[in-house]
């Protein structure tokens, strides 16, 4: 279990993941240390909501969402999951302490520090190409040597699927 801090910079509204995690039940702390107008934490990955469908596969909605507030907001989850902050849409810089935290498994191929390490405790991995993120059990992932080429094999075939419809990949990730 990790205290961190991070400083996100941004220019448009966007998810940013840090590479952590925190456990079912567990409670995050979010320090700021700037204004945190209009930023909020998302605890899980699948920001869905299949209350309206006819079978569940799972409980309807297992991410939880909120504003940021003051100094300090603490949030808790029954499920647990990928630690995401979710930008306003206005341009500058946040920096936060997030407390009670686990490394997860992460590699974000857009970025020059970006760390890899399958063996981080946390149960989900996460996988950032320049088209695509891959969220996946780290079971799957505790071999993988080379992310960079599993994110590269799969911005292909994005690639390769706008190509077949006629379109290009608009994707921006370089513009956060």
């Amino acid at each position: 279990i990790y205290k961190i801090w991070y400083i996100f910079q941004f220019k448009k509204k966007s998810n940013f993941y840090p590479g952590y995690y925190l456990a079912a039940g567990e409670v995050l702390t979010v320090t700021a240390k700037t204004p945190i107008d209009n930023w909020q934490i998302r605890i899980g990955c699948h920001s869905d909501n299949i209350a309206g469908k006819a079978d569940w596969p799972r409980y309807p909605r297992v991410t939880k969402q909120v504003k940021l507030t003051g100094a300090q907001t603490s949030v808790t989850s029954p499920f647990g999951g990928l630690i995401y902050l979710v930008s306003s849409g206005s341009k500058g810089n946040i920096t936060v302490e997030l407390t009670n935290v686990v490394e997860a498994p992460f590699f974000d191929l857009n970025s020059d520090s970006s760390r890899w390490n399958p063996n981080a405790p946390a149960p989900v991995a996460e996988i950032q190409g320049k088209f695509l993120t891959m969220s996946l059990p780290s079971s799957s992932i505790r071999n993988l040597v080379d992310p960079a080429a599993l994110a590269r094999y799969w911005d292909r075939i994005l690639e390769q699927d706008h190509a077949l419809r006629g379109n290009l990949c608009f994707f921006d990730k370089d513009s956060n």
